[in-house]
């Protein structure tokens, strides 16, 4: 064999090693894309069904035949149940009652003593990889639909709800992981949001704004390292309800987590208990899917999977450290004077772990 055989034989083993690499780097940034779109447009769907059953008068979701039956006693069938749409007209047949609300839509300060149902539970408490709910921010472009989870496999569907966080809306820390590569990317231009910028979340509960909170250097993100789980915590000492997003930092990275605090504006809604089945995970910080395989997982955070466990500190206890170091984390800025109560943050973005002492586990120095 010549020595320009041996050349040439290695010479197309590289191009074809490079031409596989190519063809990887392109499923990755378009090809999960594709994948994603598909999906949401399913979770898109779905959560239309979910909100017109939010919208049907009380009842009528317990049994999917209950509108229909419904209808036809309407126009007068004999069943005996046709009185229910009849009871309600007066003398001119105007309509004298109106449905009574939801008891998932009532405000948490009025609703004490509400009883939910088995339907009201299951409406607002998704199954992991169902549809949620709706989130949209003008500043960045984004605007899609929320899968229930953070596993490697819900994050493959778009943004994904930290499971033993509340959910928007209600009173607490909730909590959304996103990619900012692969996938569609929604969290790609997550550190343009700016103090003040908007965040619209639709839920089966309602319609509720949030605000974008300024961190110490006077952006609206700081980065932290993986195991920061407090930013998940739910002691509420500074921003009672607050929304919190997560991602992976830098983009194409796992090596740290760039998070936004934003702060309720509207009034929270009551907070429906959860599923008796439903047991909180251990709070892990989501990872990005580098790999396309599920197997890359974020240094210290669990392969996002049993992430879905957002700090479950329902009990309000906060796992952050008590002095806020960073421990090494990026820069420990906490959303202090912004979301997390903590006192000072350094700036996540000088990968120098902050003297943040965040005081204040709240979304300061979260993960």
């Amino acid at each position: 064999m010549t020595l320009s055989r041996v050349l040439g034989g290695v010479g197309r083993t590289f191009i074809s090693m490079g031409l596989i690499l190519l063809l990887f780097v392109a499923y990755q940034l378009w090809g999960t894309g594709i994948q994603e779109a598909r999906a949401q447009s399913a979770l898109q769907d779905d959560f239309e069904e979910l909100l017109d059953a939010a919208a049907a008068p009380t009842g009528a979701d317990a049994d999917p035949t209950a509108a229909d039956s419904g209808s036809d006693n309407a126009d007068g069938s004999s069943d005996g149940t046709a009185e229910d749409s009849t009871d309600a007209d007066d003398g001119d047949g105007a309509a004298t009652d109106e449905p009574e609300p939801r008891a998932i839509t009532l405000p948490a300060d009025a609703a004490e003593d509400v009883q939910f149902t088995q339907s009201d539970i299951d409406l607002v408490w998704r199954p992991e990889g169902d549809a949620a709910f709706r989130i949209s921010i003008d500043r960045i472009g984004l605007a899609k639909t929320v899968v229930e989870g953070v596993s490697t496999d819900d994050l493959r569907k778009g943004p994904g709800h930290y499971p033993s966080t509340p959910l928007p809306g209600q009173p607490g820390n909730a909590a959304i992981a996103g990619h900012r590569t692969t996938y569609g990317a929604p969290f790609n231009r997550i550190d343009e949001l700016k103090p003040g910028d908007e965040i619209l979340i639709e839920t089966v509960q309602g319609v509720f704004t949030y605000k974008v909170v300024p961190q110490s250097d006077g952006t609206g993100h700081f980065v932290v390292s993986p195991d920061r789980v407090e930013v998940l915590s739910q002691d509420n000492a500074q921003y009672t309800n607050r929304l919190t997003l997560t991602a992976c930092h830098p983009k194409y990275s796992a090596a740290q987590r760039i998070i936004v605090v934003a702060e309720l504006v509207n009034e929270p809604v009551v907070a429906v208990p959860r599923p008796g089945s439903v047991e909180p995970a251990a709070p892990t910080l989501a990872s990005e899917d580098l790999a396309g395989d599920g197997a890359a997982e974020e240094d210290g955070a669990d392969g996002g999977s049993t992430d879905s466990g957002a700090d479950n500190a329902t009990d309000g206890e906060d796992t952050a450290p008590a002095d806020g170091g960073d421990d090494g984390a990026d820069d420990s800025d906490d959303p202090a004077a912004g979301a997390a109560g903590a006192a000072d943050g350094g700036d996540s973005g000088d990968g120098g772990a902050g003297d943040g002492s965040a005081s204040d586990p709240v979304g300061t120095d979260e993960v």
